[in-house]
């Protein structure tokens, strides 16, 4: 059970990292290596907690999980994001679930969506039809529309999944090199990488992998922010927010295998109802606050959407569905 760790970072947030790194020097079954792999043009802190080796890579959220990971030869990688803090038995309990129930990427729960408020949830629902499900097999399940839903009351410590929220999945390793996360790094020539976790993972499960979540794994967010800070205080950031979500939707549920096949008019409906849900909601936004700006900027992202989709750009795309030769 020998594993090593992958970490994605601008190095901006010393502070996060540093306390995730003392938590990794911590854990009660090391890794064999501790890769940060630091997008180019950007320096690396100044201080050194154990073992860990700095890597440059081009930038991107995507583009800095998206490797061939040379450095590293175990058949399992632990990949974090930067501003995570682990419990001393985090990745013993991650690799003994994956073992157990024979599966091929285990995430843990980080965001725990089902401990949120009434308003929280209600927030969620209103600005992306995110919502619970009392689904007993699923922690996590991705619908057509695109969003997902989560278990309304885990009962147990682990389930399965349709996709795992990104600062802390273990995976196989032979799997995330196998299911070409290169072919998504349309998401970072966005102003912000919105939802890259869902598409990444999502992609695991459709091509056939058999994913978890761990609810007891033992995780802290100290939530960096280091590379949506810049996202949240953009004006266009209701842009960035419809063209990653309707993208995606197109790409990974209503054409996964590409333009030149029919989609499917489930998804179609279902796609055709949320943009339905979202342009009343943006509406009314904007009339309350007497300002057009939110409409129009949920409009101008779906024009945009369009227009990418519809491209020679994203016609060179590979299908979202590998061919089972590559699984």
């Amino acid at each position: 059970m020998k594993y090593s760790i992958a970490i994605r970072t601008l190095g901006t947030n010393a502070e996060t990292l540093r306390k995730e790194l003392i938590s990794i020097h911590a854990q009660s079954l090391p890794p064999e290596r501790i890769i940060i792999y630091i997008a180019e043009g950007y320096s690396k802190p100044d201080f050194r907690i154990g073992k860990e080796e700095y890597v440059w890579v081009k930038k991107g959220m995507l583009a800095q999980r998206a490797l061939e990971y040379n450095e590293i030869p175990e058949e399992y990688i632990l990949t974090l994001d930067d501003d995570v803090e682990l419990s001393s038995t985090f990745a013993e309990t991650l690799l003994t679930e994956m073992i157990q129930h024979n599966a091929d990427v285990v995430g843990a729960d980080v965001f725990k969506n089902h401990k949120l408020s009434i308003l929280q949830k209600a927030s969620a629902f209103i600005s992306n039809l995110v919502r619970p499900h009392f689904s007993s097999e699923y922690a996590f399940k991705v619908h057509k529309h695109g969003s997902f839903s989560y278990v309304y009351e885990p009962q147990k410590s682990y389930y399965l999944t349709q996709s795992c929220p990104g600062p802390a999945i273990l995976w196989k390793k032979q799997i995330l090199t196998s299911i070409k996360l290169k072919d998504e790094i349309w998401l970072d020539k966005l102003p912000f990488a919105y939802g890259e976790d869902q598409v990444a993972t999502f992609k695991a499960h459709q091509n056939g992998y058999r994913l978890g979540i761990s609810f007891d794994a033992g995780i802290i967010n100290l939530d960096g922010q280091s590379s949506s800070n810049k996202y949240r205080k953009s004006p266009e950031r209701f842009i960035t927010r419809t063209k990653a979500m309707f993208i995606a939707w197109w790409r990974t549920q209503y054409k996964p295998y590409g333009n030149n096949y029919n989609g499917d008019i489930t998804t179609l409906f279902w796609g055709i109802v949320k943009a339905t849900w979202l342009f009343c909601i943006f509406s009314l936004i904007s009339a309350t606050n007497f300002n057009s700006h939110f409409i129009k900027s949920y409009l101008i992202g779906l024009k945009e959407v369009y227009r990418f989709v519809t491209s020679d750009e994203y016609s060179y795309i590979p299908s979202f569905i590998l061919p089972k030769s590559a699984n």
